[in-house]
């Protein structure tokens, strides 16, 4: 029997029990509660004929939901993905603006160094010029130092044979006075020369 049959036959506003009726006490409520679950259940049917038109059923609705957060979960890991490989690119950004700097800031250090090797070279250029014209100098004053040494060795030598020649004119002084002093005898007195 079908439930719309049942139905007919049963709905609880045509229940043929009788309220007043103890023989059938037992029968009545057995009956209605009969006729309600099947009236209820056929409600239910009703409504569930006409459900896929309006909603899926509950177990469609959750594998639809599930479907829909693996779909979101698939979203979510690559939008990680790429969040990540953003702060990659980022810190590689960073670090090579940062080795950029440290380059420029090496490229300024080095063209100062240069900079001021070139000063030092010009300064040691100028240091070795004078320091050959010095030694030039130098050479000019040791050869005239020399040329004075050599002079002045043969002044000294000329003086040392003067020294000779006068403490030999002077021997000679003096034993000239002493030959007058002997000749002229003791009446004549000293000669003043």
């Amino acid at each position: 029997m079908l439930a719309g049959e049942l139905l007919a036959e049963h709905s609880p506003a045509s229940c043929a029990c009788k309220v007043d009726s103890f023989a059938h006490g037992s029968r009545y409520t057995h009956c209605c509660a009969t006729v309600q679950i099947i009236w209820r259940w056929s409600r239910l049917y009703s409504v569930a004929q006409e459900a896929p038109t309006c909603m899926p059923p509950v177990w469609l609705q959750v594998r639809l939901k599930d479907e829909r957060l693996r779909q979101l979960r698939g979203a979510i890991k690559a939008l990680e993905g790429k969040l990540a490989q953003l702060l990659k690119d980022k810190t590689d950004l960073v670090m090579q603006a940062s080795s950029w700097l440290e380059q420029e800031q090496l490229d300024e250090r080095m063209a100062e160094l240069h900079a001021h090797k070139a000063a030092l070279a010009a300064d040691l250029a100028a240091a070795q010029a004078e320091l050959a014209a010095a030694r030039q100098a130098a050479a000019g004053q040791d050869a005239t130092l020399r040329k004075l040494s050599e002079q002045l060795l043969k002044e000294g030598e000329a003086a040392s044979r003067l020294k000779g020649a006068l403490a030999r004119e002077a021997g000679l002084v003096k034993a000239l006075r002493a030959k007058m002093n002997k000749v002229g005898g003791g009446s004549q007195g000293r000669c003043d020369g």
